[in-house]
């Protein structure tokens, strides 16, 4: 309403209350800022922290750096590491998603690591805006606080509503995953974490512009990392399941489940205990993780009677009464109905892409460049075109696909691809930004890892190697 109109319609609203209420008196009345963090009162830090370490935040609070200040206007998420919050960048009116660290030791130094993890992304590739932009990051009263971009809903929340996925779809958006695997292995960075929550669509009219979050939880393969409580479980590699030395090889077996959920509708691995995960992953893809491999896993022989002599034969455990209801891969993804845009071609080959993704051996399976390779990817070579990732082969480790199955029908412009597949053909509509908390949520929150140990499966050990040098340098400035 406009002030004039608010003007003539509360000039005498005193005088008539006072004719009902001899007794009203008419007094200034000052009210707080609404408080967005929970528990609110304060405790520590001179007042400004909560009990849990949180900075408390208010409505139309304003938080700063040196070179630029946000105005606070909604929460987003709260959990382990702290809060996100979104924020109005005063000098541009962007809005933008505010992470803000708890003042803990643990998690300032995780916060560091992720402002270091994300500037080495950001400033490997000349491509950036395929990749999550952090634009700012400052100390304000004791908190790390991380500027994000603002981004939409969730791919996690696009699932729940149940749009049918297209082969085509599927591929755009592995495209844009693979990406970024790939400039994150070519900095030998694990990212631990891959999930649809944590994949989210730059707008909700772009079902395929999507970009990969939460970095607070990446880690160095040269910190030969020791810490397993990574992965959420429906995306946890058997590697880190048995407690055998990992690499970035695990990203690659959560992109393997990740896609399967898209084609399938359904997670891939559903379940939280990792026993029964162990029996889904032999069921699904017809066999044991190698031998040589559980030799190498600290909890093996809690899941698997390994054998010791040449008569005897690995074997799962049992695990009693519980119902393991998974089938063959080929039989899960051949059995799937196709949507009207997909062949029986793209179906064969998003389960031969499956099959060189979803290995148990984290050394022969698909690196993100080999993927980018296959024909599940290059088929279409509109779909290609739009990678600015290099088709070179890998020297040391190159996979050979066979020939096509079926004749390949010509590539639909990537224009019309777009128009068609956007959120508005979709039989269930995305969510909306505004309706929404879920955006970042993902951005946050894993328990600090431990960064000393031991690998030994990965060639890339060395520290006079220049990704570590580089690595070296941003915790040095």
């Amino acid at each position: 309403m406009k002030p004039r109109l608010v003007l003539k319609a509360t000039l005498y609203y005193v005088d008539i209350v006072k004719k009902i209420n001899p007794t009203f008196k008419h007094e200034l009345v000052y009210i707080p800022k609404r408080t967005l963090t929970n528990p609110r009162e304060p405790s520590k830090n001179n007042g400004y922290d909560n009990i849990n370490d949180d900075y408390i935040l208010r409505v139309k609070e304003i938080i700063s750096s040196t070179k630029e200040s946000y105005e606070i206007l909604e929460l987003m998420g709260q959990g382990t590491f702290g809060q996100v919050v979104q924020c109005r960048e005063l000098s541009t009116n962007n809005l933008v998603a505010v992470k803000i660290i708890k003042r803990h030791r643990a998690f300032t130094a995780q916060g560091e690591k992720e402002i270091n993890t994300l500037k080495m992304l950001n400033d490997h590739s000349r491509y950036k805006d395929k990749y999550l932009q952090l634009r700012d990051h400052f100390v304000f009263r004791g908190h790390i606080c991380l500027v994000f971009e603002l981004l939409s809903v969730s791919l996690h929340k696009v699932l729940k509503q149940k749009p049918r996925l297209s082969i085509l779809d599927i591929k755009l958006i592995s495209v844009r995953i693979l990406e970024t695997l790939a400039s994150l292995a070519d900095l030998h960075i694990i990212h631990t974490d891959l999930k649809p929550d944590n994949i989210l669509l730059k707008s909700p009219d772009d079902l395929h512009d999507v970009k990969l979050i939460d970095y607070g939880s990446a880690c160095l393969e040269t910190d030969r990392p020791t810490n397993y409580h990574i992965q959420t479980a429906f995306y946890r590699s058997p590697e880190v399941i048995i407690k055998a030395p990992y690499h970035c090889a695990v990203d690659m077996w959560s992109f393997g489940c990740f896609v399967a959920e898209l084609y399938l509708e359904k997670p891939l691995f559903p379940s939280g205990n990792e026993i029964i995960l162990l029996h889904m992953m032999a069921k699904t893809l017809q066999s044991l993780p190698p031998d040589h491999m559980l030799h190498k896993g600290e909890k093996s022989q809690k899941f698997f009677h390994i054998k010791g002599t040449q008569s005897d034969v690995t074997k799962l455990r049992e695990i009693g009464a519980h119902d393991i209801s998974a089938t063959s891969l080929d039989e899960r993804i051949t059995g799937h109905p196709r949507s009207d845009d997909d062949t029986e071609e793209d179906q064969k080959w998003l389960l031969d892409f499956l099959k060189k993704i979803l290995v148990y051996d984290p050394d022969k399976r698909y690196t993100p460049r080999q993927a980018l390779q296959h024909p599940f990817i290059t088929s279409d070579p509109v779909i290609h075109s739009s990678s600015s990732i290099s088709r070179t082969t890998e020297e040391s480790n190159e996979i050979k696909t066979p020939s096509p199955p079926l004749h390949k029908p010509d590539a639909k412009p990537l224009k019309s691809i777009l128009k068609k597949k956007s959120s508005k053909d979709l039989k269930v509509p995305l969510p909306q930004l505004d309706n929404t908390l879920d955006s970042t949520v993902a951005l946050i929150y894993q328990q600090p890892r431990p960064t000393t140990g031991f690998i030994n499966t990965y060639p890339f050990q060395s520290p006079q190697h220049p990704a570590m040098a580089y690595y070296t340098h941003y915790f040095s400035h």
